[in-house]
């Protein structure tokens, strides 16, 4: 069986090379296409470039529909719906991952909701990553019970081995110059206004302890994000700043340097983040949205109240009292349960169900 996956990001998101090499180890051959560019029509396009496959698996779906910020216009709602009724037509069975209802940044737009009920319609299946997600979806999408039938729950993957966890924590210290009596909270990966780094910043700067220390570790995807945290970071010497992309092989410095990891989410459906640092063993603090509360286990963090604005400093002071060694632990021994092979077994299935 030949399936491709669309838009290809395996170059930076490691969610995609993982589950496509568990389904090769299946006997699945998996091509990917990368992104629109200026093609008309790129996902006839990938489909035609790699072969005509049988099974085309989408993930994410803004970058046909006009970016992430953008509400689709007609033209393009109309380009991503024909090529998916094209492919279709030619027997292709369509896949979809919800990794996000729609757009991060702002309020849910009714126009990308309509479209991606259609995608739900025109699609085989539909694979969420938690019951919670499923339950999102169907209210997002306003689902009947007949296209309820086509949602499946298959789990996140681990990243365990994915990146490079070598170094030692005193070493991850001495690296970014960090005292090895301090606590140390990290914030890692793109920084973007959904990523809740400023509500991070000012419930960090209420707690008041001397020694605690707070790592920013990402790229701020708007200028003015930039100026703001900046200014935050100069306020209190307790932060240090790393705004920019963390390579690859600098992700364990920064994980292994850290007590805890914090996610302020406004905004989530699942996180590839907080799996990340549960591959490293590392305690967190996350809002209880989305799939966090399935895929973090008991005792491996704390979860807060997402509506309530002074539950993430609470949500701090709590982990920041508790043993996150343990907490680690219990999010290591979780991450090993998270295995790719019954994950691809499962995606197989739906690519070959009738």
């Amino acid at each position: 069986m030949r399936v491709l996956f669309l838009p290809n990001y395996a170059g930076s998101n490691p969610y995609q090379r993982q589950l496509a090499r568990a389904l090769e180890e299946r006997g699945v051959e998996v091509s990917m296409a990368g992104p629109p560019r200026r093609n008309p029509a790129p996902i006839v396009w990938g489909w035609l470039r790699h072969g005509r496959p049988r099974v085309v698996h989408l993930h994410w779906t803004h970058e046909y529909l006009g970016g992430a910020d953008n509400t689709p216009g007609p033209l393009v709602r109309a380009r991503f719906i024909g090529q998916l009724l094209l492919l279709r037509a030619f027997g292709v069975r369509l896949v979809w991952t919800v990794h996000n209802l729609g757009s991060h940044e702002g309020a849910r737009d009714p126009t990308e909701m309509a479209v991606h009920r259609r995608l739900v319609e025109l699609s085989s299946a539909v694979i969420c990553h938690c019951q919670a997600a499923a339950e999102a979806v169907t209210r997002a999408y306003a689902l009947t019970p007949e296209l309820q039938e086509r949602l499946h729950v298959v789990p996140h993957g681990s990243y365990l081995g994915v990146y490079r966890n070598t170094i030692s924590r005193t070493e991850a210290r001495n690296r970014l110059k960090l005292p090895l009596d301090a606590r140390v909270l990290l914030f890692v990966g793109a920084v973007r206004p959904y990523k809740g780094l400023e509500d991070l910043l000012a419930a960090f700067r209420r707690l008041g302890q001397p020694g605690l220390r707070l790592i920013v570790a990402g790229r701020p995807r708007r200028p003015e994000s930039a100026v703001s945290i900046a200014a935050a970071a100069t306020a209190d010497p307790r932060v240090s700043l790393h705004m920019d992309f963390v390579p690859a092989d600098q992700l364990q410095v920064m994980l292994n340097a850290a007590d805890v990891v914090v996610l302020p989410f406004r905004d989530i459906l699942t996180s590839g983040s907080m799996i990340l640092a549960m591959s490293f063993g590392r305690a967190i603090v996350a809002p209880s949205m989305g799939c966090l509360p399935d895929i973090l286990p008991p005792g491996g963090g704390v979860l807060y109240d997402p509506d309530d604005p002074e539950a993430l400093e609470r949500a701090l002071r709590t982990a920041l009292d508790s043993d996150l060694n343990a907490m680690g632990a219990r999010n290591l021994e979780r991450a090993r349960e998270l295995d790719w092979g019954p994950i691809a077994a499962a995606t197989e299935a739906l690519y070959r169900e009738r």
